[in-house]
């Protein structure tokens, strides 16, 4: 019994501890608990437009989204999770040490590293430093969304920092050797790549008139504000104009009052992520085909049935690549951030598990 309660206690002091990381990220503004919301609105958007466009019939229940065909097959979309896929591969995705570890044995190129115990920051802090490289540190699972992550790790005093940062979430960490690299996000069903997506910072182009406040502006009325989005709206979030922007724009000698030279472009933030408006593109034809093979063998390894294979690739025509992270509820909304030309990979999915009849074979194509 005291053992139990101990047990209890621990885990209650780790979800507060948690708790508390998630507040002060967002009161740095690195983190909003309303985004959850949003991007599973979006998904739950995204699958219901597909569906009807092949006229299925779809039932929404409270966050639970259902799409069936006439013979009484359907696919079922709760929030990010999805039907299809297995519990296992859930379970095998979201435990990066096993994951590593599977990938490595079938030939697929990781990242150099290893876990360690929550206890073991001496250790781990040796480890990182004997590579002779920067280092990557975060839990070893249970996470997503990058909590817990901390890049480009080289000082002792930040990879101590990175390992305790880490630890609030698992009390297992990896640590990893960092590898630099346009990062590209590869969409696999069935073993087969859909898509792939390409992610840059949030950025805008002068037009030698108006200030970059303007453009901003102007660039944010066509994006998502106020985390509220609607079908047809754009799945791009709005450029941030909090004072980490304005920091960004000072270090490139600007303000938000500078005017830019026609076609000069500019960043707009430090991190390239989804909810800091990062644009996306479809990069299916940029990408080596070893590194399109590596994102589907990766996800069979898992055995992943609609996975989000993360890979970096330093120059993406030279088939060198490294496979960071394979998830099992991916962000489908990264592949309509941009123009598909017609093409979606959702109506590929549904045409394939419900049997629908496609309207137009080149549209279900890629």
């Amino acid at each position: 019994m005291g053992l139990r309660r101990a047990g209890t206690a621990i885990g209650k002091l780790h979800r507060f501890i948690a708790g508390t990381y998630q507040r002060r990220l967002y009161n740095r503004r690195l983190w909003n608990p309303l985004l959850p919301g949003l991007e599973a609105e979006i998904a739950h958007g995204l699958w219901r437009r597909a569906a009807e466009s092949l006229h299925l019939p779809v039932a929404r229940c409270g966050p639970l989204l259902t799409m069936g065909d006439a013979q009484g097959m359907c696919i079922r979309v709760m929030d990010h999770a999805v039907s299809i896929e297995s519990v296992v591969a859930y379970y095998v995705c979201g435990d990066k040490v096993l994951t590593s570890t599977l990938l490595r044995d079938a030939g697929v190129s990781v990242p150099l590293g290893r876990s360690f115990s929550y206890a073991q920051a001496d250790e781990a802090v040796r480890y990182a430093l004997d590579m002779g490289r920067p280092c990557v540190t975060k839990p070893a699972r249970g996470t997503g969304s990058s909590f817990g992550v901390s890049l480009d790790l080289k000082a002792e005093k930040e990879i101590r920092r990175g390992f305790a940062s880490a630890a609030l979430f698992c009390d297992e960490v990896m640590v990893e050797q960092y590898v630099p690299g346009n990062p590209y996000r590869f969409l696999v069903f069935r073993g087969k790549c859909l898509s792939v997506t390409r992610r840059d910072i949030a950025g805008i182009a002068g037009n030698g008139t108006d200030s970059i406040r303007a453009l901003v502006e102007s660039e944010n009325s066509t994006r998502i504000r106020n985390y509220s989005w609607s079908p047809g709206q754009r799945v791009l979030m709005a450029i941030p104009t909090d004072p980490r922007a304005g920091e960004t724009l000072a270090r490139q000698g600007l303000s938000w009052d500078s005017v830019l030279e026609k076609g000069r472009g500019v960043a707009m933030y430090p991190q390239s992520e989804f909810q800091f408006g990062a644009t996306y593109h479809e990069a299916m034809d940029e990408v080596h085909p070893r590194a399109i093979a590596a994102a589907e063998l990766a996800a069979r390894t898992t055995g992943a049935v609609l996975a989000g294979v993360d890979l970096l690739c330093p120059d993406p025509q030279s088939g060198e690549y490294c496979v960071n992270e394979v998830n099992t509820t991916p962000g489908i909304w990264l592949h309509y951030a941009m123009d598909r030309g017609g093409k979606d990979p959702l109506r590929s999915i549904l045409v394939s598990e419900l049997g629908a009849p496609a309207p137009d074979a080149a549209l279900v194509a890629g």
